[in-house]
């Protein structure tokens, strides 16, 4: 099957600044398929929502500073659900489209931006601020430091991904008559 190549824009021979969202990407997909997947398996299975065969302790380590997690209420639950099942595969596909130049990602990009943004507020104010007894971090500090970059990534993503095309116009759409090209929000 030939490759559609369609939709690519500028290589990234062009757009060096894109290796960061590719390595960010790829640094994700691991958290999100080897920590949140398998300590949702690995927990459902064991009862033990820490419970990760891979590194025993590191997340006792963290859990010292996201008591929520230790917690487990049913909504963390579904936000690491969430994160190792749809984030993780999500993370790969845009890894490939930042390398690949795709403009096809920015709708997929854009719904993740928003939403992680969303969840990851919430999140941070419950741990910050909760009323409930023991859901609040004893290391505000610390809890920021560790995920931080999971709220300022996916509004990175979301200011990368703003045009209409992200990576620049592509070959099959460069000769289109200008009328076509400005309906569809190309500036010529």
């Amino acid at each position: 099957m030939a490759r559609d190549e369609s939709m690519w824009g500028t290589p990234i021979t062009a757009r060096r600044s894109d290796w960061a969202y590719i390595v960010i990407c790829g640094a994700f997909a691991c958290t999100s398929l080897l920590f949140d997947a398998m300590t949702l398996l690995v927990g459902w299975l064991s009862g033990d929502p820490l419970a990760w065969p891979l590194a025993p302790g590191g997340l006792e380590m963290y859990a010292a500073v996201d008591p929520l997690l230790v917690a487990d209420p049913v909504f963390m639950q579904v936000g690491v659900a969430l994160s190792g099942f749809v984030w993780g595969p999500l993370y790969i596909y845009l890894a490939r489209g930042f390398y690949r130049g795709d403009n096809r990602i920015r709708v997929p990009g854009l719904m993740y931006g928003a939403t992680l943004t969303g969840i990851m507020l919430m999140i941070v104010a419950e741990e910050l601020v909760s009323n409930v007894p023991g859901w609040q971090t004893p290391e505000p500090g610390l809890f920021i430091a560790y995920n931080i970059p999971y709220l300022l990534f996916p509004i990175a993503v979301m200011a990368r991904l703003r045009s209409p095309m992200p990576f620049g116009v592509p070959p099959v759409l460069q000769s289109l008559p200008d009328d076509a090209a400005r309906a569809l929000g190309l500036a010529r």
